[in-house]
């Protein structure tokens, strides 16, 4: 394929380079090729179930060091979903705070800010939610 092309007589004379299409949109994969990063997209999914799971736990473990007089069933669904819903933020956030240029879930920074926002806001919420109304 020639990747060159004259100007026309409107244009200055010379020889101006040309793209092939081909390069425009990448290398063409046939359907049974996979992905070359397959691998860390099922780690991020992986990371991703781990810290649901941790924050969940972390909420039980809140619930456990903060008892409350008051509270009424039904109650460590609540804090359980609170904790999962808090460490996926977190984990986002210390995914993209620390490892910006490689993001991976299963990372030290994710995992970490996971479990310190997951037990910010269950702490919050189980303490500081009534005393502050």
């Amino acid at each position: 394929m020639n990747q060159y092309r004259r100007t026309e007589s409107n244009a200055p004379a010379g020889v101006v380079p040309v793209m092939p299409f081909r390069y425009l949109f990448g290398r063409k994969r046939t359907p049974h090729e996979r992905p070359q990063n397959s691998e860390s997209a099922m780690q991020n999914w992986i990371g991703i179930a781990i810290w649901i799971i941790m924050g969940a736990a972390i909420g039980l473990m809140m619930r456990a060091a903060i008892s409350r007089p008051e509270e009424q069933p039904g109650h460590a669904q609540v804090i359980m979903a609170l904790g999962a819903f808090a460490s996926v933020i977190g984990g986002m956030l210390g995914v993209g705070i620390f490892h910006l240029w490689e993001p991976l879930a299963l990372s030290v920074g994710g995992m970490a800010c996971a479990a310190a926002f997951a037990a910010l806001m269950t702490f919050i919420y189980r303490w500081g939610l009534r005393t502050l109304i």
